[in-house]
């Protein structure tokens, strides 16, 4: 199995306890970061997936609109190179 050649490295994820903020601004910044994007909104939190290889950027963006919780970084090369090893 040939998994594609990643260009951003880390899968990073987080939620910003703040749903009540520019959201297009803040989606318009971390954007400039990485793909693979998703955002999810509620009226007291705001999610975050995105892949990058600037995950401390990304949550430095993120700390500008409120504290974080659940924050999680993995490395997908590694995971990549990793699952090469077991095939």
């Amino acid at each position: 199995m040939i998994l594609k050649a990643y260009i951003f490295q880390y899968c990073t994820e987080f939620i910003i306890l703040n749903g009540n903020f520019d959201t297009d601004e803040y989606k318009k910044r971390v954007l400039e970061l990485g793909d693979s994007a998703v955002f999810a909104q509620t009226s007291k939190k705001f999610k975050t997936h995105i892949h990058t290889n600037h995950p401390g950027k990304a949550i430095e963006i993120a700390l500008e609109y409120g504290p974080l919780e659940k924050m999680k970084v993995e490395n997908m090369k590694l995971q990549h190179d990793n699952l090469q090893i077991f095939q």
